[in-house]
C-alpha cells in the first residue's frame, strides 16, 4: 500500500512540476521562423501564464508612381480569415484568442478588436501597422508551428504567414534580450527607409 502511495505521489509531482513549468513567463527576443513575404517581421514573442502573443509589424511601401493604396485588415476570432497556428511537430492547431493593440505610424487604431477592422495606408508615406496576435499558451512538445492568416491561405502571396516557429521554453539558451528585439525592428525601418517610431507596449491582460 505505502509503495502504490509513493507512486502516485511521485506522479502527482511531476504533474505539479510540468505545469509550473509551463507558467513560467518569458520573452523570446530573437524568434526564429521561415518568412512567407518579406514586407513583415515579428518583433518577439511573449510567453506569459496563460497565452502566448505573437508581436507582429508590417509595412506598406509609398510608391507615388503605383497609384496603389493598400487597405489593412485585422480579423477577430472566428473571422473570415484570422490568424490561428498550425502544428508542425505535433497535429494540433490552436484557434485566435484576439489582436490587441492595433497601431498605424505607432498611433492606436484600437486596443482590441471586436470587429473586422480596416485601416487605409496613409498617403505620401509609408505605413508601418503593428499589433498583438495572442493564442494559448503552447506548451514546448508543439516544439514548431506555423502562424498562418486564414485557414486555406497558407500559399497566398498576400496573407501574412509565418513558418516553421521554433517554441522555446525559459530555459533556452537563444532567448535573446530586448535589445535584440529593437536591433531587428531597427533593421526592418532602415530596409523599408522608415523613420523609426516608438509603440507604447500595452501589457498584456
Amino acid at each position: 500500500m505505502k509503495k502504490i502511495l509513493h507512486i502516485l505521489l511521485a506522479f502527482a509531482f511531476v504533474a505539479i512540476s510540468t505545469v509550473q513549468a509551463q507558467k513560467v513567463e518569458f520573452t523570446d527576443h530573437k524568434p526564429q521562423y521561415r518568412k512567407w513575404q518579406d514586407s513583415y517581421i515579428i518583433d518577439k514573442i511573449e510567453y506569459t501564464a496563460d497565452r502566448t502573443i505573437f508581436y507582429f509589424r508590417f509595412v506598406h511601401v509609398y510608391n507615388a508612381g503605383s497609384g496603389i493604396t493598400t487597405e489593412a485588415v485585422f480579423y477577430p476570432k472566428d473571422g473570415e480569415y484570422s490568424w490561428y497556428l498550425k502544428g508542425v511537430s505535433k497535429n494540433e492547431n490552436f484557434e485566435l484568442i484576439e489582436i490587441r493593440d492595433v497601431r498605424q505610424n505607432g498611433k492606436l487604431l484600437a486596443a482590441k478588436v471586436d470587429g473586422e477592422l480596416r485601416s487605409m495606408a496613409a498617403e505620401g508615406i509609408s505605413t508601418v501597422f503593428t499589433c498583438q496576435v495572442h493564442f494559448q499558451r503552447l506548451s514546448e512538445e508543439m516544439q514548431l508551428i506555423d502562424f498562418i492568416e486564414g485557414k486555406g491561405k497558407e500559399t497566398a502571396t498576400n496573407h501574412f504567414n509565418a513558418f516553421d516557429v521554433k517554441i522555446k521554453t525559459a530555459e533556452s539558451n537563444d532567448l535573446g534580450t530586448p535589445k535584440d528585439s529593437e536591433a531587428r525592428i531597427e533593421e526592418f525601418n532602415k530596409k523599408y527607409n522608415i523613420q523609426s517610431i516608438k509603440e507604447p507596449l500595452i501589457k498584456a491582460e
